[in-house]
C-alpha cells in the first residue's frame, strides 16, 4: 500500500493543474473513448461517451454537444434553462436528479443507451 501511494503522490505531482474550459475544438472527437480531466468534465465525459456509441456527436455553440440537430446541454441539479433559453430543440441534461420533466432529463438515463 505504501508503494502504491508513493506512486500516486509521484503522478499527481506530475500532472499539470492549469483548468481550462470549453476546449472542445481540440479534441479527437473521432477517437474511441475520450476523457475530460477536471472537476467540471465528469458529466460530459459520461454523456458523450455513452452518446457517442450510437449516434455522431459534435460540438455545440450554445450548449455542451449536438446530436441529430438536437442540443444538449450537461450539468448539475441546479443548472438553468438559461444557456439554451433561445433554442427550441434543447435539453438541460441534470446530474443527481431522478425524473425528467419538460425539457429536462436526467443523466443517469443516457446510461440505459450503451
Amino acid at each position: 500500500m505504501e508503494s502504491l501511494n508513493k506512486n500516486f503522490k509521484e503522478l499527481l505531482s506530475l500532472t499539470p493543474l492549469e483548468f481550462k474550459r470549453y476546449l472542445y475544438s481540440e479534441v479527437a472527437w473521432e477517437d474511441r473513448m475520450i476523457g475530460i480531466v477536471g472537476p467540471r468534465g465528469i458529466r460530459e465525459t459520461f454523456f458523450f461517451n455513452q452518446m457517442r456509441v450510437k449516434n455522431k456527436v459534435y460540438r455545440s455553440e450554445k450548449g455542451d454537444f449536438n446530436i441529430s440537430n438536437i442540443t444538449f446541454e450537461v450539468g448539475g441539479k441546479s443548472k438553468t434553462q438559461q444557456q439554451i433559453k433561445d433554442l427550441n430543440n434543447a435539453y438541460i441534461v441534470k446530474d443527481n436528479i431522478e425524473y425528467g420533466f419538460q425539457n429536462v432529463i436526467p443523466l443517469w438515463a443516457f446510461g440505459l443507451n450503451y
